[in-house]
């Protein structure tokens, strides 16, 4: 089931909300399903409650099956003095429970800046989801009302995912034919013995952000993926199964997947 992660402004913490369904049907269709706040979290609360987030990103950092959360942030210009922020970085420990990591991450170390979007993509292809936030303009309130000049500010920052780990991990990249090219709105579900995994291919998230168009799992120590899904917008489903880790696949919509692809060679 789908969960949801909000953000809100000053003042109010950011929330997650876990899709719940009473499954009273028995017939495997979601019916009678709400989402729950998740009030589990307090440090998650504690931290964001200062904060105003734009960009929230769950993604898994360390490639260990579950989704980790980052946050850009940054306060409105002309409302709350200094407007520069630092982001924020949660580590799930596989239940759903979130400890902060911002400090040891390294994702403090670029300072306070008016951060607003981030795009999550793993832009060197080295297995890893790295992040990309982009900075307002150069003029800041300094906390005192003063405008001021500050250099580091309109100034985008990459942070490079440099996670030490050993776990494994698989790309999907998609093409459509029937449906739009890019594959948007397209699900992908991952099998490996009774475990599912599951993700739909969107074409934004968070304020102005709009991630790498493909699909990303992390693994863990899964060397081998017994079946993968594609349902397309369309109503086209596809199945590929015996799947190596460790690799970026192509699939296009009808036809045939390519391995170890990451772009098709258009004649």
């Amino acid at each position: 089931l789908t969960d949801l992660i909000y953000t809100n402004f000053a003042a109010e913490v950011n929330t997650l909300a876990t899709l719940v369904d009473n499954k009273s049907s028995n017939d495997g269709q979601l019916r009678n399903a709400v989402f729950v706040h998740d009030f589990e979290s307090p440090l998650l609360h504690k931290l964001t409650w200062p904060k105003v987030s734009w960009a929230p990103g769950l993604f898994d950092l360390d490639n260990d099956t579950d989704l980790d959360l980052f946050f850009a942030n940054g306060h409105l210009n002309s409302v709350s003095g200094d407007n520069r922020q630092s982001n924020l970085l949660f580590e799930n420990d596989g239940r759903g429970r979130y400890t902060d990591i911002s400090e040891r991450s390294g994702i403090l170390a670029t300072g306070e800046r008016i951060h607003r979007s981030a795009i999550f993509a793993d832009y060197d292809d080295d297995g890893r989801v790295d992040i990309f936030v982009t900075v307002n303009g150069q003029q800041v309130e300094d906390g005192q009302g003063n405008n001021i000049f500050d250099p580091h500010q309109g100034k985008g920052v990459l942070f490079h995912n440099e996670t030490k780990s050993d776990n494994n991990w698989i790309k999907v990249r998609l093409e459509g034919t029937k449906s739009n090219r890019d594959g948007f709105g397209a699900t992908v579900r991952i099998t490996v013995g009774p475990n599912k995994y599951e993700q739909a291919l969107i074409s934004g998230q968070g304020y102005f952000s709009a991630h790498a168009k493909e699909i990303y799992f992390g693994l863990g120590s899964i060397e081998s993926i017994d079946k993968i899904d594609v349902s397309w917008p369309s109503g086209i489903d596809q199945t590929f199964e015996n799947i190596p880790v460790n690799q970026t696949v192509y699939i296009v919509e009808g036809k045939t997947m390519h391995q170890n692809t990451s772009h098709l060679n258009v004649k």
